[in-house]
């Protein structure tokens, strides 16, 4: 069974929620009021306690083409411990890193993971206060680096033995709204405010 999480810093598109309803995939409960990456930590524990087998990490603002999650299980079936699919970053950049053929690391915007992945990694799966340079491979002692989680998750990952493979001839689209000011820091969540309780009425 696949449990989908989505992380979110309190607003997530519509568009992404439907994509994995289409997926046919149980979408948890929205993991809210948390940073990033506690929230990813948080999400582990849940699917753990729900004893899914397969986690699929879904950002807030990722829509999944129709036949995503077919495709990532065909990877699993071939052996991946994490599938993961590309989607553009800021310049159109992948969120995959290959060297001599071998994934190094990925993003979370669209990720399958095995449950024994997490069970044999010792948490925290996802660091909170430290990172790795993608460039120059450097330990960067920087709490919630913007971006550092995956560097660091992906690293674990391999040093376990663990295969990331990418589910290929599919890319989900990177969701954006000019109405929006996006927040491009992990410690930080949008203020969301609730209005005033009724207080006049339409009675005539």
């Amino acid at each position: 069974m696949i449990g989908s999480f989505i992380c979110t810093r309190g607003l997530v598109f519509a568009e992404t929620i439907n994509s994995i309803i289409e997926n046919g995939v149980t979408l948890f409960p929205l993991i809210i009021g948390k940073p990033i990456p506690e929230a990813q930590n948080q999400a582990v524990l849940d699917g753990l306690a729900s004893h899914i087998d397969l986690i699929l990490f879904v950002e807030e603002d990722i829509f999944l083409p129709e036949g995503t999650i077919d495709k990532m299980l065909r990877k699993i079936a071939e052996g991946a411990d994490v599938v993961c699919v590309d989607y553009p970053v800021n310049g159109g950049w992948s969120t995959i890193k290959e060297v001599d053929g071998v994934i190094q690391h990925c993003g979370l915007g669209c990720t399958l993971i095995k449950r024994k992945v997490f069970e044999k990694i010792t948490p925290p799966w996802f660091e909170t206060d430290k990172s790795i340079n993608a460039d120059t491979g450097e330990l960067m002692n920087i709490p919630m680096k913007y971006g550092g989680h995956d560097i660091m998750f992906g690293i674990k990952v391999r040093e376990h033995g663990f295969v990331i493979k990418q589910a290929k001839g599919i890319e989900c689209r990177h969701l954006r709204s000019p109405n929006l000011v996006r927040k491009e820091n992990n410690n930080d969540v949008y203020k969301i405010e609730t209005l005033p309780r009724v207080s006049k009425l339409q009675n005539k």
